[in-house]
């Protein structure tokens, strides 16, 4: 993430059992996605000046608690840098991060590295989205553990914005027919809270490699027949534009770094 950030206007349960102690609320997870696309001649450039970034975090004892990076490479080369934030607070929490950097003992090497890093890109975007565990799917038995599933296939599902309630059943329709099939793969949905042609929500699904998650496609599609294409169906219905992107889990572009091996 690079200087400049853009601090945007943002914008899931238990039930008491007879004779326990209910279980409190789970809080929503939000999260700060910021993408950016490296011009092509500077990619090299720009990958180094990025670690440089994320090392002096470290330098400067950065509270990871406060701001934590994970990155994902898009196969059409754009890098998105996934933070999360506990509530609204969280943004103006990492906005402060900047803010000291800019200002305290590093500052000097903090908008040398700014004045650097931005020079190999091409643009950047920001928003905001929150996880909807009331609509996502979790197998009882996952086929991979999260360990094996650094690619990540991702939906985008521009919504009509008269039909949320109509959406959200037919999320819940999908959750449904995976769990009676007992599917081993699940699929996770964000909606996002800030950006452009809004509402957005994005399905992400995992695998082991792009080859891994088409194969395992194939197997889901067939195995759940005529009640998935009815469903899906009923999804472009309600959808004004649809897009995927695939990207793979860069493991190396941080916060906190890894350790050295």
């Amino acid at each position: 993430m690079k200087k400049n950030l853009a601090i945007l206007a943002l914008v899931f349960l238990a039930l008491p059992v007879f004779g326990q102690m209910a279980t409190a609320p789970k809080p929503p997870q939000f999260y700060l996605i910021h993408e950016e696309i490296p011009r092509p001649q500077m990619l090299q450039q720009y990958e180094s000046t990025t670690r440089e970034f994320f090392n002096l975090l470290g330098e400067q004892k950065v509270d990871p608690k406060v701001f934590n990076i994970t990155a994902f490479q898009t196969t059409d080369m754009h890098r998105l840098f996934v933070a999360a934030i506990p509530s609204f607070a969280g943004v103006d929490s990492i906005y402060q991060v900047f803010m000291t950097l800019g200002s305290g003992p590093a500052k000097d090497r903090f908008n040398d590295l700014m004045r650097r890093s931005n020079n190999t890109m091409y643009s950047y975007n920001e928003f905001v989205a929150v996880r909807r565990d009331d609509l996502s799917y979790v197998p009882a038995t996952p086929r991979l553990k999260p360990e094996e599933s650094p690619f990540v296939h991702w939906q985008f599902f521009y919504l009509d914005g008269s039909r949320i309630q109509e959406a959200e059943q037919i999320a819940k329709d999908y959750g449904a027919l995976f769990r009676s099939k007992n599917i081993g793969d699940g699929f996770t949905i964000y909606e996002q809270l800030s950006g452009n042609d809004l509402p957005v929500w994005v399905v992400a699904s995992t695998a082991r490699s792009a080859a891994d998650y088409y194969a395992n496609d194939d197997k889901i599609t067939a195995a759940l027949g005529s009640e998935l294409r009815a469903l899906q169906a009923r999804s472009m219905n309600v959808t004004r534009k649809y897009d995927v992107r695939d990207a793979m889990l860069r493991t190396d572009l941080a916060y906190p770094m890894p350790a050295s091996k």
